[in-house]
């Protein structure tokens, strides 16, 4: 763990020159008590294999004396002309200008590090938003591992990411390059790649071809966790993206899978609770400005009792999605209800927009994010603090980890910058498409 004095919080905060810390264009510094590995994992080269970043806890260590451990934000030019294209900007031209703010930020974790052990770590299954990767929530997701967690971001491959990819059967792995003078070792695949775009359609939101998507996404959740517990047992799995044995980084008998919990941002939202009635091992789901338009009125009645945290953002949401929203609540709910007043929370966080969740608030000035709406009025430093304690803090509530800061003032919306339920005005009809 880096020493707090010197941490900076600040995408291009040049460190104290003094210091013999590096110039490098950084995420924020993961705030917890853990040093953060993590590794990419790929089950198999075609596109029905499970694509997924894991971070987790590793050795203590100053984070900065190990910068070129460092990964790339982005590893690869097609990631940014895939969010060019999904924003409809012509991708080679808007691409290159993405690649010149963000194509040269690091994450400050140790790439393909040990985990940690002496312990075994809740888990968390993460699901990107429509026109997210595996790495647009970055800093939400290395700083909730800082505390503890493993957490695995998929990619998925239902046609809702700005751009993924799987190998050809030419893939060949025993080849690596590495990117200027850090560690972060990426298989030589660039002619063997076969990139997928984000599928557009139109109108926006089809309810048929949505709905389909949130499932194959709720399916690509359960397949990560199948790929979890496999790792957890010690399994031979086939990374085709590792140089290094996965066996040699120690996850046998490290992931606590009585803790499990799934977490989406936007239509990871919907698929977090999707998710919630295809496989009983998800224990928790928290949606982070949730998308439920996709999800069918049938499956509600089909969630128990599952602890379910909805935290919103103050100028995303709209009242038929609110609407979906509480019929998750106490009050709403066809089945038995039981304790589900302290198990269920919406809390919205004022100031905070769409992108609040993201990395992308960080990457450019106050001024173009507002005119971009990738930031609202509450900075970007505050958004993730929020973000990541109510994450952290309710997880261990539902997970009943003693000894710990749950966090409660976030939780109950006792906070200056949150409120309890909705600033949404139910009677409007106003949607975003």
């Amino acid at each position: 763990m880096g020493r707090k004095e010197d941490i900076d919080m600040g995408l291009f905060k040049q460190p104290n020159r003094n210091s013999r810390r590096i110039e490098r264009k950084h995420l924020p510094i993961p705030t917890g008590p853990f040093t953060v590995g993590c590794l990419d994992l790929m089950s198999e080269p075609n596109k029905n294999g499970t694509f997924v970043r894991l971070f987790y806890p590793t050795q203590s260590t100053d984070i900065f004396e190990r910068h070129l451990q460092w990964p790339l934000w982005l590893p690869r030019k097609h990631y940014f002309e895939g969010y060019a294209d999904f924003l409809n900007w012509p991708a080679k031209v808007f691409g290159k200008l993405l690649q010149y703010f963000g194509g040269d930020v690091y994450a400050p974790v140790l790439w393909q590090a040990s985990i940690l052990r002496g312990h075994k770590y809740p888990v968390i299954v993460f699901s990107h938003g429509m026109g997210g990767n595996r790495t647009t929530n970055t800093t939400l997701l290395m700083d909730v591992a800082s505390y503890g967690f493993v957490v695995a971001a998929i990619e998925h491959r239902d046609g809702s990411a700005s751009m993924t990819y799987h190998l050809k059967d030419s893939f060949n792995n025993n080849v690596g390059e590495t990117r200027g003078e850090h560690f972060h070792r990426l298989p030589s695949f660039t002619h063997d790649a076969e990139w997928l775009k984000y599928e557009k359609i139109s109108p926006l939101f089809n309810f048929e071809f949505r709905n389909k998507q949130v499932h194959h996404r709720a399916d690509e959740c359960v397949n990560t966790l199948n790929l979890l517990t496999a790792l957890n047992e010690g399994g031979d799995i086939n990374n085709v993206l590792c140089f290094q044995e996965l066996t040699a980084l120690n996850f046998k008998n490290r992931f606590n899978l009585n803790q499990v919990a799934v977490v989406g941002h936007s239509f990871g939202g919907g698929t977090a609770v999707t998710a919630l009635t295809k496989d009983s091992r998800f224990k928790v789901a928290i949606a982070l400005d949730g998308w439920f338009d996709p999800v069918e009125s049938e499956l509600y009645s089909k969630i128990q009792d599952q602890p379910i945290l909805l935290l919103n953002n103050e100028t995303f949401q709209w009242a038929d999605n609110i609407k979906d929203q509480f019929r998750l609540m106490p009050g709403n709910l066809d089945n038995d209800q039981g304790d589900l007043e302290e198990k269920r929370k919406m809390i919205t966080l004022m100031g905070g927009c769409h992108q609040s969740q993201t990395d992308f608030q960080f990457m450019i000035s106050k001024q173009a994010g507002r005119f971009m709406r990738m930031r609202h009025t509450l900075d970007p430093k505050c958004c993730m603090h929020i973000n990541t304690r109510a994450v952290v803090g309710f997880l261990r509530k539902a997970f009943k980890i003693p000894n710990v800061e749950y966090f409660d003032e976030i939780l109950e919306g006792n906070h200056e910058h949150l409120i309890r339920g909705t600033n949404v005005d139910l009677s409007s009809t106003w949607k975003p498409y």
